[in-house]
């Protein structure tokens, strides 16, 4: 297998550091590491205030999905934002695997906002193939 790619999500606006109008939330992207072992990759993306209700993780063929959506707080009308840095809304996230992955050779587990994707690599076949 090849590299991990990564790259947010096509229908996502793009992130910048323009200044926002008071209650307007900021477009947000989570961070994410991905480690590599011999054996396995290993995705983290930090997601600081969700639950395991609001987070989602989609696999179809080598495109791995991480979406969800985080509420907004405070946004119920009874109070007015003056600043509002952190961020909510929906995101979601897509990695390019080197391959076709199946269902069976991902892992995830989340906690404390942290979710963390295990995803096996192929073995490669090494064999003799003899010569007439």
């Amino acid at each position: 297998m090849g590299k991990l790619n990564t790259s947010t999500w096509t229908g996502m606006a793009e992130l910048d550091d323009s200044p926002r109008r008071a209650g307007e939330p900021p477009v947000w992207a989570p961070t994410a590491d991905v480690l590599e072992t011999p054996d396995v990759y290993i995705l983290e993306v930090e997601l600081p205030g969700m639950g395991l209700e609001d987070v989602h993780v989609e696999l179809d063929g080598s495109e791995l999905r991480v979406f969800g959506n985080l509420p907004c707080r405070n946004c119920d009308g009874s109070t007015e934002h003056l600043v509002m840095e952190r961020p909510c809304g929906g995101f979601a996230r897509t990695f390019f695997l080197p391959g076709k992955v199946q269902a069976g050779d991902v892992s995830a587990r989340f906690k404390d906002g942290l979710l963390v994707l295990t995803i096996r690599k192929d073995k490669p076949v090494n064999r003799s193939i003899p010569v007439e």
